[in-house]
């Protein structure tokens, strides 16, 4: 911001003015461009198909397992499995995620879930999502994984749907160390 001493009525009050709207120009820059491509979407579609491939969709999207708590956990009392992933959308536009299945594979054993209930992936946002399912593990084969296993390999494979074009994600999540067998 520039700042003239010369006139401090008039200048000042010119430029602060100036710096103060390019200020608010770009906080709402997001958003337009956000808009603008959602515009185009629907006006010219094969357009934005051109650019954002499959893969270029695949890539504006991460995935890991969540930080905090329990990542993945095997609940031998009830059959269920559970994971929290979190999921990082880089993409100007909003996702549905149709399905997840999560395939959790320990040092001494293995259990997946999915979860087939829709859920939206907001444009430029962090989610937090709970994926649960049953999985039939025999209490030996539990409390070996509980006694042997040191760390995790995680499969997510992700539908997702979007107004460009439906994609799958397939990511591999290595050495994941938040993770509890409950026998």
């Amino acid at each position: 911001m520039q700042i003239c001493i010369s006139r401090p009525s008039g200048r000042v009050a010119i430029r602060r003015f100036l710096f103060e709207r390019e200020v608010v120009f770009m906080i709402h820059a997001v958003p337009i461009i956000s808009d603008m491509l959602k515009f185009i979407s629907k006006v010219f579609p094969l357009a934005l198909r051109a650019y954002y491939t499959s893969a270029r969709l695949e890539r504006l999207v991460k995935v890991d397992i969540s930080a905090s708590g329990d990542g993945a956990t095997f609940q031998h009392c009830d059959q269920s499995a559970t994971c929290w992933l979190a999921f990082t959308n880089l993409s100007p536009f909003d996702f549905t995620i149709d399905r997840i299945e999560v395939e959790v594979a320990l040092d001494a054993g293995s259990f997946s879930c999915s979860n087939i209930i829709p859920q939206t992936l907001k444009a430029a946002s962090d989610q937090r999502i709970y994926v649960h399912g049953r999985c039939p593990v025999t209490l030996e084969a539990a409390r070996f994984a509980k006694e042997k296993s040191t760390r995790a390999r995680v499969g997510v494979r992700a539908y997702i749907v979007s107004s460009l074009r439906p994609f799958v994600i397939n990511r591999y999540i290595e050495d994941v160390k938040n993770f509890r067998i409950y026998a």
